[in-house]
């Protein structure tokens, strides 16, 4: 899950980003690679309309000792329903899972894709 914490400031974090998108009444936020978010950022970006996340370990923990400033698995599930987004979009899911792009749309929520090349996100 996010390592939360109202002591670390935005400036301390070199591992996190994010971005916040916002017109017409429409929310899109995307993590390109994220970890620890102080809590005033995961308070800006709650409930958007569309997350667009990294998912590079979303099926795997394998890499949890080597990779211990990124949340793996199911760690990266928790983490994202803290958001709230009605839609979640995740990209860079690592090939090395061997899971076709079927096999992981199956195992997510309705709300949560697996994104492809060409996909379209609508925000209607």
């Amino acid at each position: 899950m996010f390592d939360i914490d109202d002591k670390v400031s935005e400036g301390e974090l070199n591992n996190v980003f994010a971005y916040l998108l916002e017109h017409e009444n429409k929310s899109v936020v995307y993590l390109a690679d994220y970890y620890k978010f102080p809590k005033k950022t995961l308070d800006m970006i709650k409930n958007v309309d569309v997350l667009i996340a990294d998912g590079t370990y979303l099926f795997t923990d394998e890499y949890k000792k080597i990779k211990h400033n990124h949340i793996h698995g199911e760690g990266v599930l928790k983490s994202i329903a803290n958001i709230n987004a009605k839609n979640i979009y995740f990209h860079s899911i690592s090939h090395l899972t061997g899971y076709t792009h079927e096999k992981m749309q199956k195992t997510l929520p309705e709300s949560y894709n697996i994104s492809y090349d060409g996909m379209d996100i609508n925000l209607e």
